[in-house]
């Protein structure tokens, strides 16, 4: 549903049903099975247009936090996301709320691995992961995960959480 000229577009917008069909061609197409991850850590605080350019502007990292969750919409989100604070940890949380099946590997991949990216843009630093918490099955290249984030990762865990140092 896209054509050549809204790929290179950046006033370009995209439905979530076109999102959709682009994690589902991906899958279908892609040789490298941890396109997501990939995918996502390689992309640019322009990317994020102007919703990254006002999170890396936030005073505090907490402050970046609640302007990207507060405006999460803005990003177009396949899942729906929160955060919390439990004691000393920090929580973002993601629910699959389309029953996205077999895309939501990807689609999680790719959304923990750009926020990943924007926090150390935002950090000016490494990001202080604590664990990873995933509702799908533990894929072969689950190493790609803990090298990336550089933290323990669980699957099959229920739940879909990203600790990490409050």
């Amino acid at each position: 549903g896209l054509d050549a000229h809204q790929l290179v577009d950046p006033q370009a917008r995209i439905s979530q049903q076109q999102k959709l069909t682009i994690f589902r061609n991906v899958r279908r197409r892609t040789a490298v099975p941890e396109v997501g991850l990939r995918a996502g850590a390689r992309q640019r605080l322009s990317d994020f247009g102007v919703y990254g350019y006002a999170l890396v502007s936030s005073r505090t990292f907490g402050d970046a936090v609640m302007l990207g969750i507060k405006h999460v919409r803005l990003a177009g989100p396949v899942l729906e996301k929160r955060f919390r604070i439990d004691g000393d940890s920090a929580v973002f949380v993601g629910h699959d709320v389309l029953d996205l099946g077999d895309v939501l590997p990807l689609a999680t991949e790719f959304w923990f691995a750009s926020i990943h990216k924007l926090a150390t843009c935002v950090l000016e630093g490494p990001m202080p992961s604590r664990r990873l918490l995933l509702p799908y099955a533990r894929p072969p290249y689950a190493q790609a995960y803990e090298r990336l984030f550089g933290c323990p990762v669980d699957f099959d865990a229920g739940v879909m959480e990203w600790h990490f140092d409050a």
